[in-house]
């Protein structure tokens, strides 16, 4: 999660989005078979969290 958002901070302040749009698959997460992410549930609550204070709109899609 530490690089996650090394960009994103500066991407926002440069583009200023209306709203910010997120695909919330569960492929990241620990045990999914398809990938090796292995973000748990502190991480996704840490990751949404971060999205929050960033975006000033959000719609997030499952």
């Amino acid at each position: 999660m530490k690089t996650a958002f090394i960009y994103t901070d500066a991407y926002l302040d440069a583009f200023h989005p209306d709203v910010v749009a997120t695909q919330l698959g569960v492929d990241t997460f620990y045990n999914d078979p398809l990938t090796n992410l292995h973000l748990s549930i502190l991480g996704y609550e840490r990751v949404l969290k971060r999205i929050k204070d960033l975006a000033t709109r959000w719609v997030a899609f499952p």
